[in-house]
């Protein structure tokens, strides 16, 4: 069995997205989390282009829309900047090595408290979590009109999750799909297995407006019990996030990127 936090949240002025402040690496209870635009000027876009590696702009390059290779370029160009303030380094010096499924993390050893980070986006935003040596994942998605979101619930939910959906009225069912779908999506993510942990083998709750201390995760696939706690982020508007991070008792500090940043 596997036990899972998941945070209310309260009025406290640090839970909510804040002006961009100096950056320093985070204590090790304490998680950071970056919102932003990837829809920038040109100016911004040139930038980031010049920083990437050449496996990175391959990449980019096999898009074959311009608004999701200019979406690439600004969410992975704006990770390197923002890595490279936490750790004093150059953003173009920044290397990349990725685990089995694909989860990427900073190559460099010669920094005492190694960064962990997790990147996601959705639409016309782009969700940072940045811990210190904590396993984390982080999930965005816009909310939008899912013709086959019934579907999707019923393949992928547990089924704990389903029957909490469906006791919902229809009018608060697509803000709890999403609430769901963001909450499993970063969780899965924080253990870096990709879709190797199936949707369907845990639980978390549905609800916008959280009121449990915790949930309990039945581990159909044998991992060891393991805390994990994971919490939505502040209001974005039309858009639902969550972030998982390896731990409970933790500090959140929320901050927009905003251009250009001194």
């Amino acid at each position: 069995m596997m036990t899972l936090f998941i945070e209310s949240k309260d009025n406290d002025i640090k839970d909510r997205w804040n002006p961009a402040t100096s950056m320093m690496t985070p204590a090790t209870d304490e998680i950071h989390l970056w919102c932003a635009h990837v829809n920038l000027p040109r100016i911004w876009l040139d930038y980031f282009r010049k920083v990437l590696s050449e496996d990175e702009t391959l990449r980019a390059g096999r898009f074959v829309r311009s608004e999701d290779y200019n979406r690439f370029i600004v969410s992975r160009g704006l990770l390197r900047y923002i890595l490279g303030r936490y750790l004093n380094t150059p953003p173009g010096d920044i290397r990349f090595e990725y685990n089995p499924f694909g989860k990427p993390e900073c190559a460099d050893t010669h920094h005492e408290n190694p960064l962990c980070f997790n990147v996601s986006h959705s639409g016309d935003r782009v969700l940072y979590g940045i811990s210190n040596q904590r396993h984390i994942g982080v999930d965005i998605e816009k909310i939008c009109f899912m013709e086959n979101q019934d579907e999707i619930v019923n393949r992928f939910f547990s089924q704990q999750e389903i029957e909490d959906y469906k006791r919902l009225p229809e009018s608060l069912r697509r803000e709890a799909f999403f609430n769901c779908w963001t909450r499993k999506e970063s969780y899965i993510k924080s253990w870096g297995k990709g879709m190797s942990i199936e949707l369907n083998t845990f639980s978390v709750s549905v609800r916008s407006n959280m009121t449990e201390e915790s949930i309990l995760l039945n581990d159909t696939d044998g991992r060891s019990e393991h805390h994990m706690t994971i919490r939505s982020i502040p209001s974005v508007d039309g858009y639902v996030g969550a972030v998982a991070v390896e731990g409970k008792n933790l500090t959140y500090r929320f901050w927009n990127w905003e251009f250009p940043m001194s």
